[in-house]
């Protein structure tokens, strides 16, 4: 990876550090040079855009994250999973920045969509009746579910280790893996709901 000047790098924690306050849209650069301590002509030398500088912090962190390379009988190996909660402890500020509520919710977006391809491999690869359509909600749901699980986790790390998040998410996608591999999750949850 290209190293980045410090100059870029006050720029990228000026704006992580405001995110953390006000919402992207409302910041102007004129702000955010100020917080980063360089002139207008500096800023863009380095970017032509706040849009630049966001697509750079979220390039990076994506880039970053260790690949969900191994599947052990459809499911992520431990240590895949462990390394990617390691790397988001240690990312954490970015990463409450850009999925905070001040955050980039295409970002997130793109965080949910790079499981998803990994989860879709995954499902493809077990026997089953579903059909594309119920495979993809499943799809949907775990990687909406992943991302937010890591999200909340990301706000709440004081109260909770990540050990703790850790061991439990490895639990889930146990159980999960189990009910997709004998075929037994139930798609339409609500069936035996009120009124049906």
């Amino acid at each position: 990876m290209a190293q980045v000047s410090p100059i870029k790098d006050s720029i990228c924690d000026a704006l992580i550090s405001m995110m953390e306050k006000q919402p992207f849209y409302k910041i102007k650069v004129i702000e955010l040079i100020k917080v980063a301590g360089v002139s207008r002509s500096t800023f863009y030398i380095h970017f032509d855009s706040i849009y630049a500088v966001l697509q750079q912090i979220e390039d990076e962190f994506i880039n970053g994250l260790p690949e969900e390379r191994k599947i052990s009988h459809g499911i992520a190996v431990e240590a895949d999973i462990l390394a990617g909660f390691e790397y988001i402890e240690g990312k954490l500020q970015v990463f409450k920045a850009l999925c905070g509520p001040h955050g980039d919710p295409a970002f997130q977006a793109r965080l949910a969509n790079r499981s998803k391809r990994l989860l879709e491999k995954t499902l493809v690869s077990l026997p089953s009746k579903r059909t594309k359509a119920e495979n993809s909600m499943i799809v949907e749901f775990l990687a909406g579910g992943q991302w937010n699980l890591y999200r909340w986790w990301s706000f709440h790390a004081d109260e909770v280790s990540s050990e703790e998040v850790y061991q439990l998410t490895q639990e889930m996608v146990s159980m999960i893996h189990g009910l997709l591999k004998s075929n037994q999750v139930p798609i339409d949850l609500w069936a035996t709901g009120p009124g049906r």
